[in-house]
């Protein structure tokens, strides 16, 4: 089973689901955010827990939460919706940029589909976050 990174809602959406698995954006998620940078756009991950993890751990991820504590920071749906949007236009417009991702139009493809579930989101008043596993 590989990682995929997906969108996690709270409260949960009515109705919508991420349909994708998101595997694309895990294998790709330092190459998208250094192609959102060089576009002077928001990072991808910007969404996602970027709490330092301490240096001297070394349990499983799910061990994590002991040490560090309730992750309970969520996102606004909409601007997530125009960073992904705006990052699969980039790419699409940009062979360079597309170039540096492993299969981009998968890419493209995951990060239009994360747009379209941030849009019910935005409609449902629900908040976000993107969680990797």
């Amino acid at each position: 089973m590989s990682l995929g990174i997906y969108p996690v809602f709270n409260p949960e959406l009515m109705g919508t689901k991420f349909d994708a698995l998101g595997e694309r954006l895990a294998v790709n998620f330092e190459a998208l955010d250094q192609t959102a940078c060089s576009a002077g756009l928001t990072p991808f991950t910007a969404f996602a827990d970027n709490r330092t993890v301490p240096e001297d751990f070394e349990g499983d991820p799910e061990d994590l939460a002991d040490v560090m504590g309730e992750w309970t920071e969520w996102f606004d749906p909409a601007e997530g919706q125009a960073v992904m949007q705006a990052i699969a236009g980039h790419i699409k417009a940009n062979p360079t940029a597309a170039e540096q991702l492993d299969d981009p139009d998968e890419v493209v493809a995951e990060l239009e589909e994360l747009a379209r579930v941030l849009a019910a989101a935005a409609v449902e008043g629900a908040r976000f976050r993107l969680q990797m596993s």
